[in-house]
């Protein structure tokens, strides 16, 4: 118990600054557990065999605290603060990796198209177990982050662990800067309208619209399939737009934030559309947060067929919060609950069709022999939304009537 007092004491300590002994107080560190703190530090540095600085015991202690209180909360070192800084302005070199660690792994959530990771054949999946010769598995994801960002034109070696194969693979990377795209929408010409979102960002919501106004004739007359494979999430407010499109009435998202427990409803206008066309939903382990939203809002809604596998489940609220001294912290203020009420939280999406995506066409695999439609992969779950939409297009048009 007091070595989890003095961590807590430490880390205020840190947040704070030089505060008032009265901010000290009101934050329950006392100064008498200050002193004690400063004065392990002390005997740590004087006795023990492993050197410790204080700079490193203030790290630790960061770490201990920000990482103990749940997955999503974390610790960003002032290096990789500054790097998610340049990333958001388009600045940054990379091999094209989106990275989650999970069950102490760093696995890869998904690659980016074109980038030197999706050309060489890395996997989604993918567990990175070497970068340059250096073991992953103590380290912490921002470490490891760093570690693979440098120079464009520069080389990086990573060794992976792959589920199936008993012996690692090893990729040469060449980093570049990274243009991830956010949308793609194809008519596909087996019939058919095919959107996929990778990220949530301002500009999603007015091109989803733009495209399907264009497109209305075929939408109408054949469906939609939403590919949300591999998204992460992005901005929650934009995947409540997106939303908005395919509903005219009810409830997309409730959040409750902070300790009061602020609950807000995102509620669907009247611009919306509920029905008119099918839609096929396609997602799989690494669709997370906002994303998530989306289906699920689709889903409980009865707006939309599910296919796949069950999603991540994230459905928790994080804030970035720069300190004072450099670096941040990401806590976790709150979560997101359906509008059926479900918690996706460590739980996720179960699909209404529960179909895992063939080993054999997986994209971004080498010698990869997967039929392309309009440049888009045909891999079996794609097919069979296709298939779906076909049926209920058909299905739709002998009832009402039509040929």
């Amino acid at each position: 118990m007091n070595k989890i007092i003095l961590i807590i004491a430490l880390f205020l300590c840190i947040l704070m600054g030089t505060g008032s002994s009265a901010a000290q107080k009101q934050k329950g560190v006392s100064s008498e557990q200050l002193s004690l703190l400063s004065h392990i530090i002390t005997a740590f540095q004087q006795y023990s065999v492993v050197p410790v600085s204080t700079d490193t015991a203030i790290q630790a202690a960061i770490y201990a605290v920000v990482d103990g209180l749940d997955p999503h909360s974390s610790y960003l070192s002032k290096d990789y603060f500054d790097a998610l800084q340049h990333k958001k302005k388009g600045m940054i070199s990379g091999v094209g990796l989106e990275l989650i660690m999970l069950y102490g792994n760093l696995t890869i959530l998904s690659t980016i198209s074109g980038s030197s990771a999706a050309v060489q054949g890395v996997q989604a999946g993918d567990q990175i177990i070497r970068i340059q010769g250096e073991k992953t598995g103590a380290r912490k994801i921002q470490d490891l982050v760093l570690l693979l960002r440098g120079p464009v034109g520069s080389q990086v070696v990573i060794t992976v662990k792959r589920p199936g194969f008993q012996v690692p693979l090893q990729f040469t990377l060449v980093r570049d800067i990274i243009d991830r795209p956010t949308l793609s929408c194809q008519v596909l010409g087996t019939g058919g309208v095919y959107i996929k979102i990778s990220d949530f960002e301002k500009s999603v919501t007015g091109k989803i619209r733009l495209f399907l106004h264009e497109n209305l004739n075929e939408l109408q007359g054949h469906g939609l399939i939403l590919d949300l494979r591999d998204n992460p999430g992005g901005k929650l407010p934009y995947a409540v737009t997106v939303a908005d499109i395919f509903f005219d009435s009810g409830s997309i998202v409730t959040t409750v934030e902070g300790k009061s427990g602020k609950k807000r409803t995102y509620r669907a206008h009247a611009a919306g559309k509920r029905g008119g066309y099918p839609v096929i939903v396609l997602v799989n382990g690494r669709t997370a947060s906002a994303a998530e939203v989306l289906a699920a809002a689709l889903q409980d809604h009865k707006r939309a067929i599910i296919l796949g596998t069950a999603t991540f489940g994230k459905g928790t609220i994080q804030k970035i919060i720069p300190l004072i001294h450099g670096g941040a912290i990401q806590l976790t203020t709150g979560r997101y609950y359906t509008p059926t009420g479900r918690s996706l939280q460590a739980v996720g999406i179960v699909p209404d069709i529960l179909m895992p995506l063939s080993i054999s066409k997986k994209r971004d695999s080498v010698g990869d022999t997967s039929p392309v439609v309009n440049g888009i992969d045909m891999d079996n779950q794609l097919k069979s939304a296709l298939d779906i939409i076909k049926v209920l297009q058909k299905s739709r048009s002998s009832q009402t009537g039509t040929l």
